[in-house]
Order: C-alpha cells, then structure tokens, then sequence
C-alpha cells in the first residue's frame, strides 16, 4: 500500500507543478489551460481534472484533483488534491519552468477481509522543458524531485488483529509529453514518466483559455 500511495503522490504533485504537462508568449506556447485526464501504473490509476494559469510574463500556478484506485489492493480507492507553483524563462525557441509542488492523498477500502486506511503527503521540486515542433504539435522533458510522507493501517476482519506503519520516501521522476493541439483551444496530451515508484502513462484533453 505505502508504493503504491508513493507513486499516486508523485505524480499529483507532479502533475501540478511541472506545467509541462499543461496567454501565448514569446515561445508560442499556452499555460492558461482547463484538462481532463487519465493515468496509469501498474499499482495505480486516476482519473481528474487538472488547471494551470500563467500570472503575468513568467509566474504559473496549477492545482488538480483526482479520483484514485488502487488496483492490486481490493476496493480500496480515495481522492487526491495538488497545487503547485512555478516559475517560466523564455529560452531561445522554448521555454524552462522551474516549480515547487505539494500534494495530499486520503483512501480506504476493503482488500480482502482487511480494512485499510492511508493518508499522505509529498512535496516535489521540478524542472521543465517545453518547445513547439510545429504550429499544432510540442513535446516537453520534466525532472521531478519528490519527497513523500505515508501512513497507512489495517484491520483483518476475521482475525481481529491490527497493525499500522509509516514511512518517508524519496521519489525521482522522468516525464515525455507529446500534445497535439487539436486548435487554439482545444488539444490531446499524452505522456509517460519513468518513476523509481513504477512508471506511469496518462492521457489529457485540454481547453486552453
């Protein structure tokens, strides 16, 4: 349950903050942006809503919330929120975004003839790099670092016995995107991450405003 949990934080805060996933500037590039998405791992999926806006010429913020399952552990599932903060310099025919980001999980559910229960936290430090190919398609590179709080605990039904644990975790994160924009404001965004918590896919569709 604790790898799992991980692996969901990560890619919240992830998510949220490195805006890479996500006014029109210099670099041509949209940050004022609305999405659904999907993700996947193998412990791990969501599904949720995602929004980032650019404050001026360089400051970002973004928030999410999602809907997570855990699939190897029953019925057990929960909710997930993240915002993140960032900050955007225009390099050459790209843009770099350096970003801070905290997220919060809580689930529960029954895996078998167990109750269990876990609430956690992680805070992520990301750097991100964005370029358009063509007028309709971009690709990104992001880096992100987390740091993750756990707590989870278990109730067996028949037994009666109960136990609980808890741990700090170091994550690192690797994330490709590739975006089509469908117009100005629509687009579809498919990414995947190579994560030391198990490697995820997602798929988005965005409305940039």
């Amino acid at each position: 349950m604790k790898n799992a949990t991980l692996a969901t934080l990560t890619l919240l805060a992830a998510s949220s903050a490195a805006f890479a996933q996500s006014s029109l500037n210099k670099s041509g590039l949209s940050y004022d942006r609305v999405s659904v998405g999907y993700s996947s791992s193998s412990d791990v999926r969501t599904f949720g809503v995602n929004a980032s806006a650019l404050l001026g010429d360089n400051v970002l913020v973004g928030g999410n919330y999602q809907d997570v399952t855990f699939k190897n552990f029953g019925s057990v599932s929960g909710t997930a929120t993240g915002f993140g903060l960032g900050y955007k310099f225009s390099v050459g025919s790209g843009d770099l975004v350096l970003s801070l980001g905290y997220a919060q999980i809580q689930a529960a559910g029954l895996s078998g003839a167990t109750v269990i229960a876990a609430a956690g936290e992680s805070t992520t430090l990301g750097l991100a790099w964005r370029q358009k190919i063509s007028d309709s398609l971009e690709y990104g590179v992001s880096y992100v670092h987390g740091r993750t709080n756990v707590v989870a605990g278990g109730y067996d039904l028949v037994s009666g016995a109960s136990s609980s644990n808890g741990s700090s975790t170091n994550d690192n994160q690797l994330g490709l995107t590739l975006r089509y924009n469908l117009s100005k404001a629509f687009d579809v965004t498919a990414g995947y991450a190579f994560a030391s918590g198990g490697n995820i896919w997602s798929l988005s569709a965005g409305y940039n405003f």
